[in-house]
């Protein structure tokens, strides 16, 4: 059975107020969820390697597309971001795309 709904948070701090925010969504839904924490998974940004140039898939080996996976098949998707110097953190932009 797939999971309904996943919660993402984006703050590298343990046990944060975002961590804790997205946490009490996923329990507030009743659903079979999942939290992830950005921070202990490896994602990597874009190295530039230009690997990708022929078919359009990233060849930096990191967790990227097991959660991407884990995205697609999850029915909701809530995503906390931490927010230092007033924009998201470099995890959450590498999970944004950017």
């Amino acid at each position: 059975m797939s999971i309904e709904v996943l919660g993402i948070s984006g703050s590298p701090i343990e046990n944060s107020n975002t961590d804790r925010l997205v946490q009490a969504i996923l329990d507030a839904t009743e659903l079979e969820c999942e939290f992830v924490k950005l921070s202990q998974i490896n994602i990597r940004p874009c190295l530039a390697c230009k690997r990708c140039v022929q078919d359009n898939i990233c060849k930096v080996k990191d967790d990227l597309p097991q959660l991407a996976e884990t995205i697609e098949k999850a029915k909701g998707l809530i995503i906390g971001g931490y927010i230092p110097y007033k924009q998201i953190d470099g995890e959450g932009r590498v999970l944004k795309g950017e």
